[in-house]
Order: C-alpha cells, then sequence, then structure tokens
C-alpha cells in the first residue's frame, strides 16, 4: 500500500485559498443575479460557474494529479459540452 507521505498532498493553506475564492465567487454570481439584468446576465453566471468548477475539479477531485488521458478526456468533454450550450444559446436567440 502506498504511504500517505508519498502522495502529493495540498496544504491548507492552499485549500484555504481555494475556499476564499470560491466563496468570493459565489458572492460575485450573487451580486451579478440581483443587480445586473442585461442580456449577459446568464453568460456571466455560466462563466463564474465554469470557473469555480475548474477550482474544485482541479484541487479537491484532484485533476491536476491525473494522467495526460485522463486531463484530454476532461477537456473534451468541456469543448463538447460549451459547444451544445452554445448551439442551445443559438437555437433561443434565433427562432
Amino acid at each position: 500500500m502506498e504511504d500517505y507521505k508519498s502522495r502529493d498532498l495540498i496544504s491548507f493553506r492552499l485549500l484555504f485559498f481555494i475556499l476564499i475564492i470560491l466563496l468570493c465567487l459565489t458572492a460575485v454570481t450573487v451580486i451579478v443575479s440581483k443587480s445586473y439584468s442585461g442580456p449577459y446576465r446568464i453568460l456571466t453566471a455560466l462563466t463564474i460557474a465554469s470557473i469555480k468548477a475548474v477550482f474544485v475539479l482541479w484541487f479537491f477531485m484532484h485533476l491536476r494529479g491525473a494522467g495526460r488521458l485522463v486531463i484530454t478526456g476532461f477537456i473534451t468533454a468541456i469543448v463538447i459540452l460549451s459547444s451544445l450550450i452554445a448551439l442551445t444559446f443559438l437555437d433561443i436567440a434565433y427562432r
């Protein structure tokens, strides 16, 4: 069995910093949803949610320690999902 010291551990300071970033991004999402009512509100909310998802995946789900194949699969899935979301917005915009 692998010794716990040989694994890539994340320091408490970095985890706390990531927590602060995620809480700030959540506050920005709430502020934008309450104050900004323009046509880009949904795009802004999705962008902030995507940034938060990247932080969670990279640090808490240990994607940064994954192999090249896993990262390539993740990026492929994100590109496909982004394309489908963009096509959905285009479909709704031109109806």
